[in-house]
């Protein structure tokens, strides 16, 4: 029988990238937000206004999460 010891060697470790904090009138702004072109297969005014429902806490409703698992349970085939 193998016994172990703790050891004191400690493994590698990874940097843990900084929480953002925003406030919801606070417009985000990231390097990767800044490198994409306004194209128009991207529809801003629809992002803007998912970023205010997001920051207002109202873009989550429960028809919407009802409707999420019944096309997850569908996808299972349940």
């Amino acid at each position: 029988m193998n016994m172990h010891i703790a050891s004191t060697v400690l493994g590698p470790r990874r940097r843990m990238p900084a929480l953002a904090v925003v406030t919801p009138n606070e417009p985000v702004q990231t390097p990767a937000n800044k490198k994409l072109p306004k194209s128009q297969s991207i529809r801003w005014h629809l992002v803007e206004r998912i970023k205010k429902e997001i920051a207002e806490g109202t873009y989550d409703t429960d028809e919407k999460l009802e409707k999420a698992l019944d096309r997850f349970l569908d996808q299972q085939g349940y």
